[in-house]
């Protein structure tokens, strides 16, 4: 059986990971003239014995606009009675037989077993999509690691909006595994998380016109994401990085987070106290992620 930690990882790569996929297609026209016309169901996940299925699926649709044209859904789409009553089959199904080689995937820790997983899946049919969501998608989203080293303006863009969104996005999902996994420190983050409404913001850039924005919410222990600016109140902290190069330089560690703000890459408005507890627990995330 899987290691509860390992567990912990795959729930924050299915569900923090995987969506922001939409971005690759929405920002990137090379990625979208890929699928364009695509009209498909690859299953991604694993079936390890003695454990419950850890999966998502993508869902392709040929008739949406290139930013919608991907859905990006949880759990296992032959069981979906929701979204798959007729109990119809993905046209690919890309599993794993342990939970570990699911995450080592999506992590750049390439193994034989994942290598066996890749090939098994193309001989099962379908060889050209599966290659194209594996090359413009999964590799896509490597661009998120600390080993990808962005050279021009549009990649360094992409690593950065990739990598916010998908933090944000972690800072909710980590708070909600606390009704899941008796571990410590999800514990220790839900009991931070018992706060009045608040809004933590990030904006990159201008703040009447940023380049990338995104926010998570709380409340009594309950956690929601979002894209862009948050209108409806006052955030309670707000991280506004320089500008792209200084987000990158933030969000990727090459300056210490102190350093970053005394040379104005960061700007942290709201109570310091708490933004510096919320950093923290972005390290720590990143960290089990990356």
């Amino acid at each position: 059986m899987a290691e509860q930690s390992t567990k912990i990882q795959a729930e924050l790569i299915l569900r923090s990971i995987f969506p922001v996929m939409k971005v690759l297609i929405a920002d990137d026209p090379a990625v979208a003239k890929a699928f364009a016309g695509v009209d498909a169901v690859v299953q991604v996940g694993a079936r390890e014995e003695g454990e419950d299925y850890f999966g998502a699926y993508l869902v392709f649709d040929s008739s949406q606009e290139p930013e919608a044209c991907l859905q990006v859904r949880q759990g296992e789409y032959l069981t979906d009675a929701k979204n798959n009553p007729e109990g119809k089959k993905p046209t690919i199904n890309f599993e794993f037989k342990k939970i570990a080689d699911l995450c080592g995937m999506f992590t750049g820790k390439m193994n034989g077993a994942i290598v066996m997983a890749v090939v098994k899946t193309i001989c099962h049919g379908h060889a050209g999509l599966f290659l194209k969501v594996v090359t413009k998608l999964f590799l896509g989203l490597t661009k998120m690691l600390p080993t990808f080293d962005p050279k021009t303006p549009e990649d360094k863009k992409m690593k950065l909006k990739l990598s916010l969104y998908m933090v944000s996005s972690a800072l909710s999902v980590y708070n909600k595994l606390a009704d899941k996994y008796d571990d410590l420190q999800i514990q220790d983050y839900h009991n931070w998380m018992q706060q009045p409404k608040r809004v933590y913001q990030f904006i990159v850039g201008d703040p009447e016109n940023p380049e990338i924005a995104c926010y998570v919410m709380c409340q009594a222990g309950q956690s929601k994401c979002g894209r862009g600016v948050y209108e409806r109140r006052r955030p309670f902290v707000t991280f506004q990085f320089s500008d792209v190069d200084g987000g990158l330089a933030v969000v990727g560690g090459t300056v210490p987070f102190v350093e970053s703000a005394e040379k104005g890459y960061i700007t942290m408005i709201g109570s310091p106290e708490y933004s510096a507890v919320l950093n923290d627990y972005m390290s720590r995330i990143q960290g089990i992620l990356l």
